[in-house]
């Protein structure tokens, strides 16, 4: 039976704050990850904004995060942003360097659109639009990309230590305008093992051992239990980021009790 490890991370950005749960393959024994995401930093500083530490001195935010326990940075990157110039890959690499120079590790996020990539947005990059009904040639593209932009990253010595495959992938990857449901799990699957074997085909490549992460999607499990497991804890994240009343308190706790019950039913029979 494989073993997935379920983790939640609860990342901070100036325009966001939300946990997700985190699959990863092959987890590092014995590491807790103390996790922020930074990749909005350099567009602050270049704004004008100046951080400061709990005694006021003014320092990197990087250095800040490091200097107080965080060992794992989370950076975004987006495809072709023209209509920004972060999180690109050359604001990618700076970021990365920043971490990397500090002492943390980094956990690269594939948001695989050329803008925010969420369970309301999964946007096509527009040069692939053209490939969007054709799954082959699709999952060709986003295969070259994740494995020339970690290639480009390894020979520059800043090759992430985990890789996210697709950001907040409630619903099916790389679509255009209105998400469509239901997902169509054999072109998602499809798609999301593609990055998933760009990451190991550059972990054999460089001797590397990158985790892979993916986020949301039960499309990658290999059974009912572990779907029904998934799905309930994401049911249980949906109350937990809403608690506003007891109503909403109460029922992540309903929820929560039935995966317990169905987790024990299950490691009982196994």
């Amino acid at each position: 039976m494989k073993i997935f490890l379920i983790i939640f991370i609860l990342f901070f950005s100036c325009s966001k704050e939300h946990s997700e749960s985190v699959v990863i393959e092959n987890p590092s024994s014995n590491v807790f990850y103390y996790g922020a995401d930074l990749s909005y930093v350099n567009e602050m500083e270049d704004c004008g904004a100046v951080y400061r530490d709990s005694n006021e001195n003014i320092k990197s935010p990087y250095k800040i995060f490091a200097e107080s326990g965080t060992n794992l940075v989370r950076i975004r990157l987006w495809h072709n942003p023209t209509w920004t110039n972060y999180s690109n890959l050359s604001d990618v690499k700076k970021s990365i360097q920043r971490a990397k120079s500090e002492g943390m590790k980094v956990l690269l996020d594939f948001h695989y659109s050329d803008t925010w990539a969420d369970p309301s947005n999964q946007e096509i990059p527009s040069a692939w639009l053209t490939q969007i009904n054709n799954t082959g040639p699709l999952g060709d593209l986003l295969y070259n990309y994740t494995y020339d932009t970690l290639n480009d990253l390894a020979n520059s010595n800043l090759l992430p230590e985990i890789v996210q495959i697709g950001n907040e992938i409630n619903a099916m990857i790389l679509q255009n305008g209105e998400l469509k449901w239901p997902i169509d799990w054999v072109r998602n699957s499809s798609l999301i093992n593609k990055g998933i074997k760009a990451v190991r085909d550059i972990n054999s490549l460089k001797n590397k051992q990158i985790e892979i992460t993916n986020t949301t999607d039960p499309g990658i499990f290999k059974n009912d239990f572990e779907k029904n497991l998934f799905n309930k804890i994401n049911e249980i994240k949906k109350y937990y980021s809403g608690i506003d009343n007891d109503e909403n308190y109460e029922q992540s706790l309903l929820i929560l009790a039935g995966a317990k019950r169905e987790i024990f039913e299950f490691f009982d029979n196994v």
